[in-house]
């Protein structure tokens, strides 16, 4: 990019800008999806569900063999980004989702948020407390399976979209 050290051209600043510029775009569009998300999670969980099960089924459908390599490309793309969008904002409100489950589903549940000096943790914890020992467990396998989900999800899109544009290139 520059000629030299300490020699700057325009393409190193406009590159520089750009950069800030997706930055200050993507911690917008974090912030306004993770809003949605809060306010309709069952749509967001359904999708985490769906991209990857679409595909899935795309990739043994006949139609993968007449699309063109930039087709393909940005198929992947706009799957691969959208399940990563939408099972990272799963994660960061894997609290509410387990509060709303908690509520709704398991009898005496409540959960409070303890400062971290009080159990000296780096963060702030969320203690759960159930009537039984029992409802506690079944939100912690609830927790163990959506993590898996929410990571599993974009890996599983990112293998099979990879197939279908392999397929493309050929």
């Amino acid at each position: 990019m520059s000629k030299g050290p300490g020699k700057w051209q325009w393409t190193d600043l406009i590159t520089i800008v750009f950069f800030f510029l997706l930055l200050i775009f993507a911690v917008a569009f974090t912030l306004i999806f993770g809003a949605l998300f809060r306010a309709y999670p069952a749509v967001f969980f359904v999708l985490g569900i769906v991209i990857p099960t679409f595909a899935t089924v795309f990739r043994h459908s006949k139609y993968k063999d007449s699309l063109s390599k930039k087709a393909s490309k940005w198929i992947r793309i706009v799957l691969v980004t959208s399940a990563i969008a939408i099972c990272s904002c799963a994660l960061i409100n894997l609290n509410t989702i387990t509060d709303e489950i908690g509520y709704q589903n398991i009898k005496g549940y409540h959960s409070e948020w303890c400062a971290s000096e009080d159990y000296e943790t780096p963060l702030p914890a969320v203690i759960i407390h159930t009537s039984h020992w029992s409802g506690k467990f079944l939100l912690w396998v609830f927790q163990g399976f959506y993590c898996f989900l929410c990571i599993a999800a974009p890996i599983v899109t990112w293998k099979q979209c990879s197939i279908i544009y392999d397929k493309a290139r050929e």
